[in-house]
């Protein structure tokens, strides 16, 4: 893209069904007139979904060396449990001053394939980093590296212990 021309997607927790997204905890506030003659407004009170939910473009080499774009989520996590999908909107964002002042125009959207979202009880443990993600590691993207399984006894009744490590690419380079 251009210099000042930028693309981002955001992530958002739908339901199982993938037709709606998942309702926020809500408060009722009175609006207007007293409690009794007054009209109630549902508002939100924090999201499902937290750590990065907006990811700009990276350029990078994928697994065939060919160059592609990827939106890197590395820290997504949810603060409720289920069967869920995530619903990945593209945005492009034009030239301009102030990514704050600049016009948005919604590009596209794609769903996922449904998951779950675990408790940190029933949580089963994490998987070795997949050849794409250290590929993506190594080439700067800020992603938490696993060099082996960490998963849990089924008797364990301890958080999982992940070992997580941040490669250096100086290291590699």
């Amino acid at each position: 893209s251009d210099a000042g021309e930028e693309y981002v997607m955001c992530a958002q927790l739908y339901k199982e069904n993938g037709e709606e997204p998942v309702d926020t905890a809500e408060v009722s506030m009175a609006v207007g007139g007293d409690q009794q003659g007054a009209n109630f407004v549902k508002m939100p009170l924090k999201s499902p979904l937290s750590g990065t939910t907006l990811s700009s473009h990276n350029r990078v080499k994928a697994l065939s060396d060919e160059p592609v774009t990827v939106f890197c989520f590395p820290d997504l996590r949810s603060w409720i449990d289920g069967r869920f999908r995530l619903r990945f909107a593209l945005f492009y964002l034009p030239k301009g001053d102030s990514p704050l002042s600049r016009p948005t125009s919604f590009m596209a959207s794609v769903m996922s394939d449904k998951l779950t979202i675990y408790t940190q009880k029933e949580f089963p443990g994490v998987y070795e980093s997949t050849p794409l993600s250290k590929k993506l590691n190594k080439q700067g993207i800020l992603i938490p590296i696993r060099n082996r399984n960490r998963l849990r006894n089924n008797d364990e009744e301890s958080s999982a212990n992940i070992e997580i490590e941040y490669s250096d690419q100086d290291q590699d380079a």
